[in-house]
């Protein structure tokens, strides 16, 4: 197995080539001088890169940052965070404002009564300093989610927001957060750590501001994709367990689950330099790593495996995570994961939408911000499809029309499933038989001379399938997929895998004894299906009679 600091060099290369150059990578002997021999001195190497970061904010270089915030030690230093992370996060310069333009003058936001709950019991673990100075963080704290939410007041604020914003408020304080030297006052609140939050609740977290968790729920789906790709023996033995485990940690960007300010503030780099989809790569790189410890535990014992899966290991080698991170995204990206995994993701997701420029990475920050401001409207607005436009270039009306625009998906299909249930109800209790019901012999033709016109359906659940079926049959579990034949065409194939069948074919259906197949049947003729047969006996009586699978 590949030594940390050897994935490391890995994925660093992998950069490299993503933005078509090839950097000299140091290893563990120290920083290549230009005569190819090495310095040991770590210090010196420390110092050439936070020249190099330096540079890079100052050119507003963004690809260069990117490179950087994925090499050991991120951007090094706060006083370096305090020009990269704007740039990263797509800050105008021209356009920050201070807490004090206006926003006490603004309604109270429904959530502020939790804001101060949560922040009451904000920086436990750091900064260490006297109860004064801590009360003063507080209040600067709530002061500057507070802001937020009144300036745009259909956020709905979530336990842990507050978490995030606290690494942000201390990154970006005059006062070094580890030293008690100095008082921490509102006022030292900057217009760009405003901002900044600003861009990164409407562009990047805007999923776990919605009304509901749908938004969270849609990043916490892929991570079971992605370690079915990376390691499908260790999917098998956690696939019981509910995949609330990495509710906190994808939640809160990590921010809740890590206790020292130098990690959480160095993971930051990496996440405000990547995709938004990084993070649930990430907590699959943290699952991988403790996959000895995971397979000590039965797989029946879920308890066990939520309670092992939701801990963050101890100690944390984040660099060798975030080397690890970057090697799956590259191994097995989005649009690749098994069962069209990404293709069920909301198009007004951050996770398709804080999307880095590739194609246009060797544009600096600058002329990003022209281009911008030279936009009257919201460049959403402009654009055919909304996921076309990157991170960089997206602006707080962009945020609030990919919110708006998820929202109402997100009460569509509430609604939706509402009704579907309680119709589905309502048919189960009054269910009729099927005009139609077909007899074992026409059951073992279709199986054995499939035709175009008829098409044989298994309602059983997958697991039911794959242990035996009629041959030519498809599936379409009734009980956990009632909407199926709902669904659009083109829905139902994202969902299945295969197209919908036409309401001119000849539906069959069978289930185990004939119960669920009744159910199918009707709702089938509800939807349109005119042609429609039941086999009563289904599957127990073709076993009886010798049929085959």
């Amino acid at each position: 197995m590949a030594s940390p600091q050897q994935l490391l060099t890995e994925e660093r290369q992998l950069l490299a080539q993503d933005t078509g150059e090839r950097e000299s990578v140091s290893d563990e002997r120290g920083c290549p001088t230009p005569d190819g021999s090495y310095r040991d001195d770590s210090s010196a190497v420390e110092a050439d890169k936070a020249t190099a970061v330096e540079t890079a904010c100052n050119q507003q270089d963004l690809r260069a940052l990117r490179s950087f915030a994925a090499t050991k030690g991120g951007l090094l230093t706060d006083r370096l965070r305090q020009k990269a992370w704007p740039l990263l996060l797509g800050v105008n310069q021209e356009s920050t404002t201070t807490p004090q333009s206006g926003w006490e003058a603004l309604p109270s936001h429904k959530d502020e009564h939790q804001v101060k709950l949560d922040v009451d019991r904000a920086f436990v673990y750091y900064p260490s300093e006297s109860d004064a100075q801590l009360s003063s963080r507080r209040t600067s704290l709530q002061t500057l989610i507070t802001v937020v939410l009144r300036r745009h007041p259909y956020l709905c604020y979530f336990q842990g927001y507050h978490d995030i914003v606290q690494v942000f408020l201390l990154v970006f304080s005059s006062a070094h957060p580890t030293k008690a030297s100095k008082d921490v006052t509102q006022s030292q609140i900057s217009g760009e750590c405003l901002t900044c939050i600003e861009r990164l609740s409407l562009l990047r977290v805007r999923d776990f501001l919605l009304p509901t968790l749908d938004g969270l729920n849609a990043h916490m789906s892929l991570l079971p994709s992605i370690l079915e790709a990376a390691d499908l023996e260790l999917f098998m033995h956690i696939r019981q367990a509910h995949r609330s485990y990495s509710l906190s940690g994808i939640l809160t960007l990590y921010a809740h689950e890590i206790q020292d300010y130098d990690v959480i503030a160095r993971l930051f780099d990496f996440l405000l330099a990547t995709d938004a989809v990084m993070s649930v790569y990430l907590f699959a790189a943290i699952i991988l790593s403790r996959r000895d410890t995971v397979f000590e535990i039965e797989s029946t014992d879920t308890d066990m495996l939520l309670h092992t899966l939701s801990k963050l290991p101890r100690p944390l080698d984040l660099e060798a995570l975030i080397a690890h991170s970057l090697r799956l995204y590259s191994q097995y990206p989005p649009r690749k994961l098994a069962r069209r995994a990404w293709r069920q993701i909301s198009s007004n997701s951050v996770l398709k939408t804080c999307i880095y420029s590739r194609d246009r990475d060797k544009r600096t920050s600058k002329e990003v911000r022209t281009k911008r401001a030279g936009e009257n409207t919201s460049s959403i607005a402009k654009k055919k499809s909304r996921s076309s436009v990157p991170f960089e270039d997206q602006t707080l009306e962009d945020g609030e029309a990919y919110f708006h625009a998820q929202a109402a998906e997100l009460k569509r299909a509430e609604a939706k499933e509402k009704v579907r249930k309680q119709v589905f109800s309502l048919w189960i209790r009054y269910r009729k038989p099927a005009r139609n019901l077909a007899l074992f012999t026409t059951i073992k033709s279709l199986s054995s001379s499939p035709s175009k016109d008829h098409i044989l359906i298994d309602v059983r659940e997958p697991s039911e399938y794959k242990a035996g079926f009629i041959p030519t049959a498809i599936n379409i579990p009734i009980t956990s997929q009632p909407d199926a034949l709902f669904l659009s065409p083109e829905d139902f194939e994202d969902r299945f895998g295969f197209e919908k069948p036409s309401p001119d074919k000849e539906l069959v259906f069978y289930c185990k004894a004939g119960v669920r197949s009744s159910a199918a049947a009707q709702l089938s003729q509800q939807q349109g299906y005119d042609r429609v047969a039941e086999y009563r006996g289904s599957w127990l009586d073709w076993q009886k009679k010798g049929g085959g699978s």
